[in-house]
């Protein structure tokens, strides 16, 4: 408490959302207004919604059988450097491919602004790729035809219920890498 001149930091829940019976598979987005400097200073938590269990341990098992729909996306770790993958759907709109998340600020998403590079598999066919991500003013009609084309998926449309800020969801336009640039 010394640090902040005896004050002790205030936290304010911002947003929740609750479901009967379970926890909450939504973070809590909380709000803590600690004095710093004589000034206050607002630090807020990243939105992620996190996957159900048979998505996690089920669905991503079976999700390179459906290869027309699926890719997997390997991205280096943004603190290890270690590829990780995992299952994505691209958006092929106006002209331009996307990586839509829309769970919120996904690990993958995070590694993926702080790399600006990646690979996406498809069967045996590996593509590398740079990404560039969308400013949040310019999401909503890449957002709009994710939603349209891929919104009767229940994690894609649970994810923009708890979340339906455009700010919440990183977009990314892919374009192929140039050979010898990866």
């Amino acid at each position: 408490m010394e640090a902040t001149g005896g004050v002790r930091p205030r936290r304010y829940l911002v947003a929740a959302t609750y479901a009967p019976g379970r926890t909450s598979s939504v973070s809590r987005r909380t709000t803590t207004l600690a004095p710093r400097g004589g000034a206050l200073e607002r630090m807020t938590k990243l939105h992620y919604r996190k996957p159900p269990w048979w998505l996690k341990h089920i669905g991503n098992r079976f999700s390179p059988r459906n290869a027309k729909l699926v890719a997997r996306l390997s991205v280096p770790g943004r603190t290890s450097g270690q590829w990780r993958t995992t299952p994505v759907v691209v958006l092929d709109h106006d002209g331009g491919r996307y990586l839509v998340a829309p769970g919120g600020q996904t690990e993958w998403a995070r590694n993926l602004r702080v790399a600006g590079e990646g690979r996406l598999i498809r069967r045996e066919r590996v593509e590398e790729f740079t990404a560039e991500e969308l400013p949040a003013r310019d999401r909503p009609p890449v957002l709009a035809a994710y939603l349209d084309r891929y919104g009767r998926m229940p994690t894609v449309k649970a994810g923009f219920r708890a979340f339906p800020d455009p700010a919440d969801h990183p977009t990314f336009r892919i374009t192929p890498a140039a050979p010898g640039d990866t």
